[in-house]
C-alpha cells in the first residue's frame, strides 16, 4: 500500500512577494543647513499685475527657504545676481547693498569692469541702498552708487519712510526708484486709507520716476493705493520670495564662495 503524506501548509503570502524598500532608500537627503541660495520676489505693476519692474533677490537657507539668513551675504550676493543676469538676458534683478559695502570699494573693481564692458547687463541691475547712520560712510556709498549709475545700473533707495530715511538723502541720491518701507502701509491701515500718508507718495513721485510700495500683503491694501503709472508693489499679493521660478533655467542658484555657481 502506498503511503501519502499531507502537503505542508501554504504560507500566507507567496514566497516571491517583494519586501518593502528600506526607509533610507526613499527618504530624500536633507539639505546642508548652512547652504544658501538665491530667492526671487517679483515687483509688480499696480495697474497690471502681469508686468514686473524687476525681481528683488535675497539669500535664503536651503534648509529653511522661508526665512531670511541671519546675516547679509554682502558682495557675493551682487556677484551671484550678476551671474544670473548673464544667464538670463531678458530679466532685471535687484539686491540690497549696505552703505558700508558701497563705501568700501575693495572688491568692486572686477564688477565695475564687467559692467563697463556689458552695458546691457548693467541696465538690468538694480542696486537697493538704504540710508545708513554714518553720514561720512553714506556720502562715500553715494559716490560709488553714482559710478554704478553712470555705467547704466539703476539705483533704488530702500526702506524710505522708515526711521533714518531723510529727504536730503533722497535729494543727494537722485534715485531711479524709491522703495517705500512697509511702515507706510501699516500707517495707512490704521488710518483706514492713504489720506494721512499720501504726502509721502507725492514727494516720492516728484523725486523718482518709479515707486515700489513694500509689504502689500492684504487685498484691502490695493484699495488704499493710487492706481497710477509708475507705482509698483512688493509683497504677498505680488508673490513671495521663491528659490524656483518658471523663468529660471536652473534652480536653485546656490550662493557659494564662487558666486553664481549652479547646482
Amino acid at each position: 500500500m502506498q503511503v501519502t503524506h499531507p502537503s505542508p501548509a501554504q504560507p500566507a503570502l507567496p514566497l516571491s512577494f517583494p519586501l518593502p524598500p528600506p526607509v533610507y532608500a526613499v527618504t530624500p537627503a536633507m539639505p546642508d543647513p548652512d547652504v544658501r541660495a538665491l530667492a526671487f520676489q517679483p515687483i509688480s505693476s499696480l495697474l497690471d499685475g502681469t508686468r514686473n519692474l524687476y525681481q528683488s533677490v535675497t539669500a535664503r537657507l536651503l534648509a529653511s527657504p522661508d526665512d531670511d539668513v541671519p546675516d547679509a551675504p554682502g558682495l557675493p550676493l551682487v556677484q551671484a545676481v550678476m551671474a544670473v543676469l548673464r544667464d538670463h538676458p531678458w530679466i532685471s534683478l535687484g539686491c540690497a547693498v549696505s552703505p558700508d559695502m558701497l563705501a568700501d570699494e575693495a572688491g568692486w573693481g572686477p564688477l565695475l569692469d564687467e559692467l563697463r564692458a556689458d552695458n546691457q547687463l548693467a541696465r538690468r541691475l538694480v542696486i537697493e541702498l538704504a540710508q545708513g547712520d554714518d553720514r561720512r560712510e553714506t556720502r562715500q556709498a553715494l559716490g560709488l552708487a553714482g559710478r554704478l549709475r553712470g555705467l547704466g545700473c539703476l539705483l533704488a533707495i530702500d526702506d524710505f519712510g522708515a526711521a533714518g530715511g531723510t529727504v536730503d538723502f533722497l535729494l543727494d541720491a537722485r534715485p531711479d526708484i524709491v522703495r517705500i518701507a512697509p511702515a507706510y502701509l501699516h500707517r495707512a491701515r490704521r488710518l483706514h486709507g492713504v489720506g494721512g500718508t499720501s504726502g509721502l507718495l507725492r514727494l516720492c513721485r516728484r523725486l523718482a520716476p518709479a515707486i515700489v510700495i513694500q509689504g502689500v500683503d492684504d487685498p484691502a491694501d490695493l484699495l488704499r493705493l493710487p492706481r497710477e503709472a509708475g507705482v509698483w508693489i512688493q509683497g504677498v499679493l505680488a508673490g513671495l520670495p521663491a528659490l524656483h521660478s518658471p523663468w529660471l533655467r536652473h534652480s536653485p542658484w546656490r550662493l557659494a564662495a564662487c558666486a553664481g555657481q549652479r547646482h
